[in-house]
């Protein structure tokens, strides 16, 4: 083996040099800019929708075109809620949320009512009616204080019904017969009748004072008129004539 060269002999210029088979070590700026690049170049891959995500992120305004799964329901205010969540509190709370057509708070209107009824309900602190009103409780019937007047034909069969008053003005044209009378129970019933003159037939249910079912001579008065009262008692067994009077 050859001896070393001495320390201070210079090697020969042709000679390959030391630092050829030693590579640059890079400098800090080199190292920085390579980063720099790699990471303006993964943002361009992300922009493109290209690896390492293969779909292009939102940005501001953009819209989404699939479907966003939540990981559960919200449990605080500002949570999203989940449309299963959302499902269950409307099954939970189904109540009023529009009203003839109309969105929000439920307000009753007059009209909202008439359109339920399907008429103008009465008002109970007073109403004129342009119809007869009909009805069978007495208390309503103690309120019909005008005589209800009829003039019946000759020949006719009249039918006394306090439903249409509890007084009765009854002016005949002939002969008369009472066919029917409908009073309620513990109720009385007036009749005034001019001219007696005309002979008047009642039903056998009417029991007349002292007489029985013979009625009275009805036209023995000056004047030819008479007033009646018949009251109905469930304790008779027809319509009991509580009083009559001649004059």
């Amino acid at each position: 083996m050859p001896s070393p060269l001495p320390y201070n002999e210079q090697l020969p210029l042709d000679s390959p040099s030391l630092l050829a088979w030693n590579p640059a070590v890079p400098t800090i700026a080199q190292t920085r800019e390579a980063a720099i690049n790699s990471i303006q170049q993964n943002f361009a891959a992300l922009n493109a929708g290209s690896a390492p995500l293969p779909y292009l992120p939102l940005s501001g305004g953009a819209s989404m075109t699939g479907l966003f799964n939540l990981s559960g329901n919200a449990t605080t205010a500002l949570q999203p809620v989940t449309y299963q969540q959302l499902q269950a509190y409307l099954a939970a709370n189904n109540g009023v949320v529009t009203f003839n057509t109309r969105a929000g708070a439920v307000t009753l209107t007059s009209a909202d009512v008439a359109a339920a009824l399907g008429y103008t309900a009465a008002n109970a602190a007073g109403q004129v009616f342009a119809g007869n009103v009909s009805a069978n409780a007495l208390t309503a019937k103690l309120h019909i204080t005008t005589p209800y007047v009829v003039a019946p034909a000759a020949g006719a069969s009249l039918a006394l019904d306090m439903n249409l008053g509890s007084s009765w003005l009854i002016n005949p044209q002939g002969a008369l017969t009472i066919g029917s009378i409908a009073i309620y129970n513990g109720s009385v019933m007036r009749l005034f009748i001019y001219p007696t003159t005309n002979p008047i037939t009642w039903p056998t249910s009417v029991v007349w004072p002292m007489t029985g079912t013979t009625a009275p001579n009805l036209a023995a008065g000056p004047l030819k008129g008479a007033v009646i009262t018949l009251m109905a008692d469930a304790s008779f067994t027809g319509w009991n004539v509580a009083s009559h009077s001649v004059y």
